[in-house]
């Protein structure tokens, strides 16, 4: 057997990229985001090794090519994650345009959807790849993909909302 070579061809107008791992709050009932001081939701290490995930897999596909990039997690339903993320939001609409953006909303549960969503939204503005992923939403992403199994339980049942983002 022999070692095959996979070869990443990387834009030369691509001079930075930027992975941002977001794990999202939902709005409260009066439409403000939720935001706690102390206290987690989730392990506290669920976004440590997601961020060293997409690290890595930068830095294999990356290796070579001489683009620099940066990883960032934040958890936004603490208030400093979420003050952090909207300085890291604010500096990047105004990026240079070498600099590829790409966002995952991770870890994303049904109450968590709406605000995520917008999330989304004003980062497709500005340019981002973004992914979407999480208990409550997989099956309805598995359909933005070509080919889901006749007989799927997910096939034919994709919410407007991502319908909506897809068309963005």
């Amino acid at each position: 057997m022999s070692a095959m070579s996979v070869s990443v061809i990387v834009p030369t107008t691509i001079k930075r990229v930027v992975a941002v791992a977001v794990y999202p709050t939902g709005y409260d009932t009066l439409g403000f985001p939720r935001r706690f001081k102390k206290g987690l939701f989730m392990p506290p290490y669920v976004l440590d090794v997601l961020e060293f995930l997409i690290e890595r897999g930068l830095n294999k596909v990356l290796t070579g090519t001489g683009v620099q990039f940066e990883t960032h997690a934040f958890n936004l339903q603490l208030a400093r994650d979420a003050n952090a993320f909207r300085l890291l939001e604010e500096s990047l609409a105004t990026r240079d345009k070498t600099v590829k953006v790409i966002l995952f909303m991770v870890g994303v549960m049904s109450y968590q959807f709406p605000f995520s969503i917008d999330v989304m939204r004003r980062w497709k503005k500005m340019g981002a790849a973004c992914f979407i992923g999480g208990p409550a939403i997989n099956g309805g992403i598995t359909e933005m993909l070509e080919g889901v199994p006749e007989g799927s339980p997910h096939r034919g049942k994709i919410t407007d909302e991502l319908k909506l983002l897809q068309n963005e």
